[in-house]
C-alpha cells in the first residue's frame, strides 16, 4: 500500500512542478464534453421547436380540440348548460376559453345557389371586416352577418331574417374548419353568437351543428410533454362522455403523436455530433499521451528501480491522467451548461434546457471521460515497457474499421425512421467510422511512402532526407498526428460540405413546392385568383412579371387488371415548363425545353358556335320532347374562363354583355329534382317506371340577341345521357334518361387525345398506343397520350400527369364545365411588392424567398448545421493543436540529436526548417486521406441527415453540395496552414548564440 501511495505522491508533486502538463487534455475534454453538453442542449431544443412546427403545418381545424353535440337543442337553457360543462372540462387543456358556434346545414337563396349560416362567439376576434362593419348580435327575427367568401352576394328571402352588413376573411383558422368546413366555395354568412344564431325564428327546427373548438397550447409543448397530454386528452374524453352521452370530444391525437415521433427522431440524428466529438476526444488523448510518454517513461522506471510493484506502476499512470480528465470534464459541463442557457435565452425558449442537457449528455460524458482515461493510461503504461505495437494488429484494425465503414456507407440512403431508437445506429455513428478509418489508414501508410520517399531522393534535399530520417526511424509521432489530422479533416470537410448541400436543399425543396417566384391559390376567403384579376392583369402589376394561369385536379388511372391509382393531374403553359429554373436536371432524362417541345399544344382554339361581343340574351329553337328537362348554357370566353348560365327553354336567358370570342362550349338538359325523387319512389315501392324515358329532341338554331349565330352545323357530341341522331336539320338527339342528364356540346380537337408528360409509374400503365385514360370529376374520362416521362416535376406528388394548359383545360370543361378552370397562378418575377395591396389581402400567396427563408431557419436543420459546424471547428482546433504539439514535442524529446547536429554545424536556421518539414510531412500525408474519408461521409450521409420540421426524406432528394476542385483546395489549404503553424512554432526555437546541452532528469 506504502508503494501504491508513493506513487501517487510522486504524480501530485510533478503536477505541482508542472502544472501545465496536463492542461492541453483538460483543455480537449473541456471543449469536448462542452459540445456533447451543447449537443444534447440544442437537440432538445430543436426537437420542441420541431413538434410544434410539425403541429403548426396541420390546418388548424385538425390541430385543435372540437367538442360536438350531437342531437337537436334548441332550447337556450340547455345549450347554455352544455358550454358550460365544456368549459368547464377543457379548462385545463386549452390555450384559450373554447369558443362556440353553430353551423346549419347548406341552405339554398332565391336564385337556387348555395350558401351557410353559421354562428360564432366573440365574432371580432374570429373575423377580420374587409368591407362594411361587424354584424351586431342576433335577435330571433333579426340577424345580422358578414360574408366570408365568394364576392357574389346571395339573394336572401326577406323572411329568413338575415341580413348582410359586411365581408370579412377568417382570422381565426381554427373556427369553420376540419369537421366544421362549410360547402366548398360557397358563401358563408356568420353571426356574432352562437345563442343567437340559434335562436333564429325562420329556422326553428332546420339541421343544424352545434360545438365547442379551443386551440391547443402548442406553445408550451415539449417532446416529453406529449405523453402526458395524450393521456389527459383520453381522460377528458371519458370525462365527458360520462357527463353527457350527446357530446363527444375530438383532439390531435394523431397529429400530436406524429409530431412528436418525427420531431424525436430528427433530434436523434444529432447523435453523430456526440459520436464524432467521443473519437476526437480519445484521438486527442492517444496523442496527447504519446506526447508524455518520455518524460513518463523516466518517472516509471525511477519508481521500478525503487522498487515499486506492478499496483504501484498502475496508480502512477492513473494519477497522471486522472486530474486533467476530471478537470477537463468538469469545465466541459459549465461551459455546455452557458452555451444551452444562452442559446435558450436568444430563441426565448425558457429555463430548465441546461439541466437538462447536463442529463441528457450525462452517459455520452461519462464515455468520455472514461475512454480518454483509459487511452492514456493505456498508452503510457504501454509505452512505459518500450512495448510499441506492431503494425499488424493496427493493420487488421484499420482493415475491419474500413470494412465496417464501407457497409455502413453502402446502407445510408434510407428512410429517417431507420434512425428510431431501437434500430439502426451505426449509420448515425458512419462520420466517426469515416474518420477513424481515415486515421488508421494515414497512420499505417505514413512510414512506408516516407520510406519510399527517401530512398527516391538519394543525396538530395538534405533537410528532407533529414526529416525523412528522422521519422522513419522514430514513426510514433508522426502516425499520431497524421492519423488525427486525418479524422479531423474527414469531419471538418463533411461539417462544410453538409452545411452547404443543407442550404441547396432549403433552396431546391422550396423551388419544389414554389416552382416560380410566387403561387396564388384560393385563401381564407375562398376567393379565387381570377376573381381577383386576370391573367393580364397580375401580368401587368410591375415590369418582369410573368403570370401562369395552372389548371390542377385530381384523376384516377387505371392499367388493365390493376385498382385505379390516384394521380395529380397539372395544367401549366408550356412556356412556363420550359422556364421553370425549379426543374432540376436530374428529374428527368430530358431537359425541361425538350419536354416542354414534346407537350406543348398548337391548337388553342375552342370549336363551336361564336357569339357575338356585346351579346345579351341567348335563346335556343328546339323541337321535339325536350320539355321534360331543364336547360343550361356553357358559355366560354376568350381566356377560357366558363359559365354556366340556367336556360329557359322557350324565352332563353339574359347574360352580362360577352367578350370577344365567347363560344358556345355545350348546353346541358337536366332532369328537374322533383322528378329524379319520383322516379326513386316508384323504384323503391316496384311501381313501374312511368312512361317519357326516352324520345328525341333537336337544337334547330342559337340565338343572339334575337339573331341565328351560325356554327351550329359543326360535328357534335353527346357526352352522356343519349346519342346522336345523324339525320335531318340541326342537332338531333335521341336520349335516355339513366343519369338523369343529357350533355351535347360541339367535338373539340382535344376529344382524340393530348399529349402529357407522366412519371414512370403512370406512363407504364399506357397502352400499346402510348395513351393513358383519366378519370376526372363525376367519371368523365380524358385520354392522355404520353410524350414523355420524368421522376419529378415541381408542385406535384409522386404519381403526376402534366399537359399543357391549353390543351387540358378546354379537355377538361368539355365534358364538365368548369373543372378546367384556372384555380392557381404562378409568377415569374418580382412579385412580393406587386402583391402587397390590401385587393389580395383575401388570396393565399406562397413566395418561394420566404419559404427558403423558412426551410433554412428550421430549427432542427439549424441545429444540424449549427452542431456539425461545431464538430467540424473543433476538429479543426483540435487538429492545430495537434500539429503543435507533434513538432514542440520533437524539439523536446530530441533535444540530444538536435543539439549534435548543431554542433555539427548545421545552422539553426536549418534545423528549425527540419522540424517545419516534419510536421508538414505528417498533414502531406494525413490531408488526401482525411479528404477521401470525408467526401465518403457526405455523399453517404447527406441525405440521413439532412433534418427538416417534418422529419423526414427530403423532397427532392438532396445533391451534394461539393465541387471536383474543393477537394483540391482542402487538401492544399491544409497543408499551407500547417506549414504557417508549424512555422510559427518553430521560429522560436534555437534562439541562442551557443547550443545549449540537453539537461538529464527528470525534468
Amino acid at each position: 500500500m506504502s508503494g501504491v501511495t508513493t506513487a501517487i505522491s510522486l504524480a501530485r508533486a510533478r503536477l505541482r512542478h508542472r502544472p501545465a502538463r496536463g492542461l492541453l487534455v483538460a483543455l480537449a475534454v473541456t471543449l469536448v464534453v462542452g459540445v456533447e453538453v451543447a449537443s444534447a442542449g440544442v437537440s432538445r431544443m430543436a426537437g420542441d421547436e420541431a413538434l410544434r412546427a410539425g403541429l403548426a403545418d396541420v390546418p388548424a381545424g385538425y390541430r385543435s380540440i372540437v367538442v360536438s353535440a350531437s342531437g337537436f337543442l334548441s332550447e337556450p337553457a340547455a345549450l347554455a348548460r352544455r358550454g358550460d360543462l365544456v368549459r368547464q372540462i377543457l379548462r385545463p387543456v386549452s390555450a384559450a376559453p373554447p369558443r362556440a358556434l353553430t353551423l346549419f346545414q347548406p341552405l339554398a337563396d332565391a336564385a337556387g345557389a348555395t350558401f351557410s349560416l353559421a354562428g360564432v362567439d366573440d365574432l371580432p376576434t374570429a373575423v377580420t371586416v374587409l368591407t362594411g362593419r361587424l354584424p351586431a348580435p342576433c335577435t330571433p327575427t333579426r340577424c345580422e352577418v358578414v360574408q366570408v367568401g365568394p364576392e357574389a352576394a346571395p339573394r336572401l328571402d326577406p323572411s329568413l331574417g338575415v341580413v348582410v352588413v359586411g365581408t370579412a376573411i377568417m382570422r381565426d383558422r381554427s373556427v369553420l374548419s376540419g369537421s366544421y368546413q362549410p360547402t366548398d366555395h360557397a358563401p358563408v354568412l356568420i353571426g356574432d353568437g352562437s345563442r343567437g344564431m340559434d335562436s333564429l325564428a325562420s329556422l326553428p327546427t332546420f339541421g343544424r351543428s352545434n360545438g365547442w373548438v379551443a386551440a391547443v397550447n402548442d406553445a408550451a409543448l415539449t417532446i416529453t410533454g406529449v405523453g402526458p397530454e395524450l393521456a389527459r386528452l383520453a381522460a377528458l374524453r371519458s370525462a365527458l362522455a360520462l357527463a353527457d352521452r350527446g357530446l363527444y370530444l375530438t383532439a390531435p391525437d394523431e397529429q400530436l403523436a406524429i409530431a412528436a415521433a418525427r420531431s424525436d427522431t430528427a433530434a436523434r440524428r444529432l447523435l453523430l455530433v456526440g459520436a464524432g466529438a467521443v473519437a476526437l476526444a480519445a484521438a486527442f488523448a492517444l496523442l496527447a499521451a504519446i506526447g508524455l510518454a518520455r518524460d513518463h517513461q523516466a518517472a516509471a522506471r525511477l519508481l521500478s528501480r525503487r522498487g515499486a510493484g506492478r499496483a504501484a506502476i498502475a496508480a502512477f499512470h492513473l494519477a497522471e491522467a486522472m486530474p486533467s480528465v476530471v478537470l477537463g470534464a468538469t469545465g466541459g459541463l459549465l461551459l455546455g451548461a452557458v452555451a444551452v442557457d444562452r442559446i435558450a435565452r436568444h430563441e426565448s425558449l425558457g429555463a430548465g434546457y441546461p439541466s437538462q442537457a447536463i442529463g441528457d449528455a450525462l452517459a455520452t460524458v461519462l464515455i468520455t471521460g472514461s475512454l480518454v482515461l483509459g487511452v492514456i493510461v493505456l498508452v503510457l503504461a504501454r509505452l512505459a515497457t518500450e512495448r510499441v505495437p506492431g503494425k499488424l494488429p493496427l493493420a487488421l484494425v484499420g482493415v475491419g474499421l474500413a470494412a465496417v465503414t464501407f457497409l455502413a456507407a453502402r446502407r445510408g440512403a434510407v428512410a429517417p425512421s431507420r434512425l428510431a431508437a431501437t434500430d439502426d445506429p451505426l449509420l448515425a455513428f458512419l462520420p466517426t467510422l469515416a474518420a477513424t478509418t481515415a486515421a488508421l489508414l494515414a497512420a499505417i501508410a505514413g512510414p512506408p511512402i516516407l520510406t519510399l520517399v527517401e530512398r527516391a531522393l538519394g543525396q538530395r534535399a538534405l533537410v528532407v532526407r533529414l526529416a525523412l530520417l528522422a521519422v522513419v526511424r522514430r514513426p510514433l509521432r508522426l502516425t499520431g498526428v497524421a492519423g488525427f489530422v486525418a479524422a479531423a479533416g474527414a469531419l471538418a470537410l463533411f461539417a462544410v460540405t453538409y452545411a452547404a448541400t443543407l442550404h441547396d436543399g432549403a433552396r431546391d425543396e422550396a423551388g419544389f413546392r414554389v416552382p416560380f417566384d410566387a403561387t396564388i391559390a384560393e385563401g381564407p376567403a375562398l376567393i379565387l385568383p381570377l376573381e381577383v384579376s386576370s391573367l393580364a392583369g397580375y401580368g401587368h402589376l410591375t415590369p418582369g412579371l410573368t403570370a401562369y394561369g395552372v389548371v390542377r385536379q385530381s384523376a384516377n388511372v387505371r392499367s388493365a387488371g390493376h385498382q385505379a391509382v390516384p394521380v395529380a393531374l397539372l395544367g401549366v403553359p408550356a412556356g412556363a415548363l420550359a422556364a421553370m429554373d425549379s426543374f432540376r436536371p436530374d428529374f428527368a432524362t430530358r431537359s425541361r425545353s425538350e419536354l416542354a417541345r414534346l407537350v406543348a399544344w398548337h391548337d388553342g382554339r375552342y370549336r363551336g358556335p361564336v357569339l357575338p361581343a356585346g351579346t345579351t340574351r341567348i335563346s335556343l329553337d328546339l323541337a321535339g320532347e325536350f320539355r321534360r328537362f331543364e336547360a343550361s348554357v356553357d358559355l366560354r370566353d376568350g381566356a377560357g374562363v366558363v359559365r354556366v348560365l340556367a336556360l329557359d327553354a322557350t324565352a332563353g336567358v339574359s347574360v352580362p354583355p360577352t367578350s370577344p370570342g365567347t363560344v358556345l362550349a355545350g348546353i346541358t338538359f337536366r332532369v328537374p329534382d322533383h322528378d329524379v325523387a319520383r322516379r326513386l319512389h316508384q323504384a323503391g315501392e316496384g311501381v313501374a317506371p312511368a312512361a317519357g324515358r326516352e324520345g328525341t329532341f333537336r337544337i334547330l338554331a342559337l340565338r343572339a340577341n334575337g339573331s341565328v349565330v351560325p356554327g351550329l352545323g359543326v360535328p357534335w357530341v353527346v357526352v352522356s345521357g343519349g346519342s346522336l341522331v345523324r339525320s335531318g336539320p340541326g342537332v338531333a338527339v335521341h336520349w335516355v334518361v339513366v343519369a338523369e342528364a343529357v350533355r351535347v356540346r360541339p367535338a373539340q380537337p382535344t376529344d382524340h387525345g393530348i399529349p402529357v408528360i407522366a412519371d414512370p409509374a403512370t406512363a407504364a400503365a399506357a397502352g400499346a398506343d402510348g395513351s393513358v385514360a383519366l378519370t376526372v370529376g363525376a367519371g368523365s374520362v380524358l385520354r392522355g397520350i404520353v410524350v414523355g416521362t420524368a421522376d419529378r416535376v415541381p408542385g406535384l406528388p409522386s404519381r403526376f400527369v402534366v399537359a399543357d394548359v391549353a390543351a387540358l383545360s378546354p379537355a377538361l370543361d368539355a365534358d364538365e364545365p368548369v373543372t378546367g378552370a384556372v384555380r392557381e397562378v404562378w409568377l415569374r418575377g418580382p412579385a412580393e411588392r406587386a402583391l402587397a395591396g390590401p385587393r389580395f389581402a383575401a388570396l393565399e400567396i406562397t413566395y418561394r424567398r420566404r419559404l427558403v427563408a423558412t426551410l433554412a431557419g428550421d430549427p432542427l436543420g439549424r441545429a444540424a448545421v449549427a452542431l456539425v459546424a461545431v464538430a467540424g471547428g473543433l476538429a479543426v482546433l483540435l487538429a492545430l493543436i495537434a500539429i503543435i504539439l507533434g513538432l514542440l514535442g520533437d524539439a523536446r524529446d530530441e533535444r540530444a540529436e538536435l543539439y549534435a547536429l548543431e554542433t555539427d554545424g548545421l545552422p539553426p536556421r536549418t534545423i528549425r526548417r527540419l522540424l517545419v518539414v516534419r510536421s508538414v510531412m505528417s498533414v502531406a500525408i494525413a490531408a488526401p486521406v482525411g479528404t477521401l474519408a470525408g467526401l465518403l461521409v457526405v455523399r453517404s450521409t447527406a441525405q440521413l441527415i439532412a433534418v427538416t420540421a417534418q422529419a423526414t426524406v427530403p423532397e427532392p432528394p438532396l445533391l451534394v453540395a461539393i465541387a471536383w476542385w474543393q477537394p483540391l483546395l482542402a487538401v492544399a489549404g491544409s497543408v499551407v496552414v500547417a506549414s504557417v503553424v508549424a512555422v510559427a512554432c518553430a521560429l522560436p526555437l534555437l534562439r541562442g548564440r551557443l547550443p545549449r546541452r540537453p539537461e538529464g532528469g527528470l525534468g
